[in-house]
């Protein structure tokens, strides 16, 4: 594992083993996914093709799922100690997808435990997961973690159906934040992911409240929790207290450099070299920022003891 704390992901690379999606539930609004594929497919990506189609000048899903290439899908055979986060332009489990090429992902992990790659496996719609397990008699490997979205209070039911599937760690991408969710129950889950939405021009506000109701209930649970951004910039606190002169952005990556200082994380080049020559990952800044009351709180589950100790006594 790879990953930078100030790094708005949780994971060191993306695995796009299909492509295509089509909208679900209000998280879906809107997709950064969607104009993606336009743009790669513009670039001579042939696996894009036909997933998506503009409709009144704007582009939409069209439900079509196309299986990456060969090379993509044997992807994990190249790394060692590396979390893959599956499928960012799809949903695994949309009734579309191929049962085959996730078998054939499966069975990768399976067989090449001795590398210590971790998949990512997140899906909106958690009811297709026992349908696929029952159709094909697969199981999930030790390496696998499933997770599901819940943007809303109408998506907790989501939760519920993720913890009856049978795998060894779950998670909870709640992103976008879209209200807040009251009481979460974190019964048998190992990790929560919390953002802003951060899709285009038209992003919907998230509030402090919200975040630190989770915050608060992740550690009360002890489940660690990764605070990924405030997507729109006026969502973070800090913008109320902008100085002028400068905009939202500049002031939220000054006090990021700081916190970065304080609390010790700065890379060793930078924290020899000063301000003046800060390297390119120091300074990058998540979408509106990632502090919290002043802190990053990007608390992951493979720097957890009780995590290691689940690797060794399966051997890994």
């Amino acid at each position: 594992m790879k990953i930078r704390i100030n790094d708005p992901f949780w994971w060191d690379k993306s695995y796009n083993f299909q492509v295509g999606c089509s909208k679900i539930s209000e998280g879906c609004r809107f997709c950064y996914a969607i104009p993606g594929t336009s743009r790669l497919k513009s670039h001579g990506n042939d696996q894009y093709i036909d997933v998506a189609k503009k409709i009144n000048g704007r582009w939409k899903w069209t439900g079509q799922i196309n299986r990456a290439t060969d090379t993509i899908v044997n992807k994990p055979l190249r790394n060692t100690n590396t979390i893959f986060f599956a499928n960012s332009m799809s949903d695994v489990f949309h009734k579309n997808s191929d049962d085959n090429t996730l078998l054939e992902v499966l069975d990768i992990m399976e067989e090449n435990m001795w590398r210590q790659n971790t998949l990512m496996l997140l899906t909106k719609r958690p009811y297709n997961i026992m349908k696929f397990l029952e159709r094909t008699g697969a199981g999930f490997p030790i390496s696998t973690w499933l997770g599901v979205t819940v943007e809303n209070r109408k998506a907790l039911k989501r939760i519920s159906i993720l913890r009856d599937v049978p795998c060894a760690f779950r998670f909870l991408s709640i992103e976008p934040l879209l209200e807040d969710l009251g009481e979460v129950d974190l019964r048998g889950i190992n990790f929560v992911i919390v953002g802003g939405e951060s899709g285009g021009k038209h992003v919907r506000r998230m509030e402090y409240d919200w975040v630190k109701n989770i915050q608060e209930q992740c550690l009360y649970h002890g489940v660690p929790m990764w605070f990924k951004q405030w997507g729109r910039p006026e969502s973070n606190p800090l913008a109320q207290s902008t100085p002028p002169g400068m905009t939202v952005n500049q002031w939220v990556r000054k006090k990021e450099l700081e916190a970065l200082v304080e609390q010790g994380i700065m890379c060793r080049k930078c924290t020899i070299n000063g301000e003046e020559e800060r390297c390119k990952k120091c300074n990058k800044i998540a979408k509106g920022g990632s502090l919290l009351d002043g802190k990053f709180f990007k608390d992951h589950p493979c720097r957890k003891r009780w995590y290691k100790k689940l690797l060794q006594e399966i051997g890994r």
